[in-house]
């Protein structure tokens, strides 16, 4: 019954990963824009924070959900089912995020 207990050692390695992901998706731009968004507003926009938390916690998990109903990583899944053209929209998909990268360093 002890291994069972929420703050024993035998619970880390089950909870690691959701802590790891709750970092990801909660990161510290979210964390700025949140308190900045509050110290300006106040409680007027705070159904937009748990608006964006939601979508947040959606895009997260609905690539893992991918991943195990398709036993294979999203981009795979896309480049199987599309053949060619999934290749086209997985590399548009990484020039995204690389020019998102560079916008967000410069």
């Amino acid at each position: 019954m002890e291994q069972n207990r929420p703050g024993s050692a035998n619970s880390y390695p089950r909870v690691g990963p959701a802590l790891i992901t709750a970092c990801i998706v909660f990161g510290s731009g979210s964390l700025l824009i949140s308190a900045n968004i509050g110290a300006t507003h106040g409680y007027q926009l705070l159904w937009l924070l748990v608006l964006t938390g939601i979508l947040m916690g959606t895009y997260i998990m609905t690539p893992a959900r991918m991943g195990v109903a398709g036993g294979a990583t999203p981009c795979t899944l896309i480049l199987n089912i599309l053949g060619g053209l999934g290749l086209l929209v997985v590399v548009l998909m990484a020039v995204r995020v690389l020019m998102r990268l560079v916008l967000t360093l410069t």
